[in-house]
């Protein structure tokens, strides 16, 4: 894959991350799993919006300490890692 052409900085509470990383929304309730689609849509129209129709997302690089924070696809607090959401173009 070509070299990121932006990126977008959220805080993921760590159990969130988990699905998101995996697939596997077993782990978390139904309204959780509601909370990270709905992020995902958004990001996906963030995206488009910003970069127009052939840019994509990977989220990816989470970092390795975790704060007691206010999750972004909550809005809860709990134990969050920093993750960068990267922005490639494709054609």
């Amino acid at each position: 894959m070509s070299e990121y052409i932006d990126e977008y900085q959220y805080t993921i509470e760590h159990s969130l991350l988990t699905a998101l990383v995996n697939g596997d929304a077993s782990g978390i309730s139904d309204d959780e799993d509601e909370a990270l689609e709905k992020f995902i849509d958004d990001l996906n129209e963030r995206t488009v919006r910003d970069h127009g129709s052939s840019a994509f997302a990977a989220i990816v690089k989470p970092d390795d300490e975790t704060e007691f924070t206010r999750c972004d696809v909550t809005g809860y607090r709990g134990l969050c890692y920093d993750v960068t959401a990267l922005v490639y173009q494709t054609h």
